[in-house]
């Protein structure tokens, strides 16, 4: 045995050490070896070979994880992820680098693409737009003040236009959204309840018997609103776009004016005696969460005002409680006594009851619906 391994470690011709040379390196004589040691190595070959056959097919076929962006946490930095959602912007710079901002619903991340990827991109049919739908990969880069998707191959890119997408979006009762369905495209249709300002736009409420959900729409988009005089308590709208939340409050954010319609603007009330429909006056306290939807007189004393972006907030006092008086810009502008507004005089106030943060407030719907006590 000792005489056979010898012999395949030195050549017969030369008698030189050649190793696992199958042909002398000196004489070029052929060395015999073991049929066990030929099936080692190639075996060994074929092993290594059809490993990186497994990979290539792993990275190409295997699905990488859709993540949520509010999911996305320090731990994930240079992890390989999709995230699917709609391009709230879509910039080259220099003509090399793709700034890309997709929005699930959860949030919003930003996507980037350098170089010849970059340049793929945008020869592909579809290249991302602003509103089309994205389910795009790549690698995570996270630091303390911003989370980044690194684009590193075209084929993790793919686009639906908006066109396309647009007449698919479901129709939703508002009671049937649910967070299950954040990230994705929704429509409905409601009554207008309530509308708060926000540093750059405003949140309208919907409510259509079965819930209500918060339409965010920013100043960009308001400007662009046909009719927009219109959005106003009591209108009817409709609305399409992705579902989202903020502080655990269910929204929907459009993506364009396009995509919300005032399918019925409220009803003016004409003019008629004010005896035509009796408004109960009561004492503060009495103004109870079972009144919500409902219109009620009071009386008490100026003891706070403050104005905001869209109108003016006052708080009225009596002995028995205190309730948010808000005078929305289209109510406020058309106040001519300004005693309204200053604190320690007494007034005489109607409005629907509404709640806003497990508030209650009362909002009036014209500017003779307020006036001085007694002025």
């Amino acid at each position: 045995m000792e005489r056979e391994r010898k012999e395949e470690v030195i050549c017969p011709s030369c008698g030189r050490f050649v190793g696992a040379h199958l042909v002398c390196p000196y004489c070029r004589t052929r060395v015999p070896k073991r049929m066990s040691v030929m099936l080692f190595k190639y075996g060994a070959l074929a092993v290594a070979f059809l490993g990186l056959v497994l990979l290539y097919l792993a990275v190409r076929v295997v699905k990488i994880p859709v993540v949520k962006v509010k999911d996305i946490t320090e731990t994930m930095n240079f992890a390989y992820v999709r995230v699917v959602g709609t391009v709230e912007r879509a910039d080259v710079y220099e003509r090399d680098t793709l700034y890309l901002t997709v929005d699930d619903g959860t949030g919003s991340i930003s996507a980037r693409s350098h170089g010849k990827v970059t340049e793929e991109i945008m020869r592909m049919d579809n290249p991302p737009r602003l509103g089309d739908r994205i389910d795009v990969g790549g690698t995570l880069n996270i630091t303390e003040d911003k989370k980044v998707l690194l684009i590193q191959t075209p084929d993790r890119v793919k686009v639906t236009p908006r066109e396309e997408w647009i007449g698919k979006i479901p129709t939703f009762k508002i009671g049937d959204i649910t967070r299950s369905k954040m990230g994705e495209l929704a429509r409905c249709q409601g009554e207008i309840t309530n509308i708060r300002p926000l540093k750059k736009g405003r949140t309208l409420t919907i409510d259509d018997g079965s819930g209500s959900i918060d339409v965010v729409i920013w100043d960009t988009d308001y400007e662009k609103i046909p009719n927009r005089e219109a959005l106003q308590p009591h209108a009817q709208i409709s609305v399409q776009g992705v579902i989202g939340s903020f502080r655990d409050k269910l929204q929907i954010k459009p993506l364009s004016p396009e995509e919300i319609k005032i399918t019925r603007a409220r009803e003016e009330v004409a003019v008629a005696p004010p005896i035509a429909v009796r408004v109960p006056t009561l004492a503060v306290g009495q103004i109870t969460k079972d009144r919500i939807g409902q219109t009620v007189g009071c009386q008490g004393t100026v003891t706070q005002y403050k104005p905001f972006a869209k109108g003016a907030m006052l708080v009225v006092s009596d002995e028995t409680g205190r309730i948010v008086v808000v005078l929305w810009d289209k109510v406020k502008d058309q106040i001519t006594d300004h005693r309204i507004f200053t604190v320690g005089n007494r007034v005489s106030v109607r409005g629907k009851v509404e709640i806003y943060r497990e508030q209650l407030q009362l909002v009036p719907q014209a500017a003779d619906d307020i006036a001085v006590k007694g002025g």
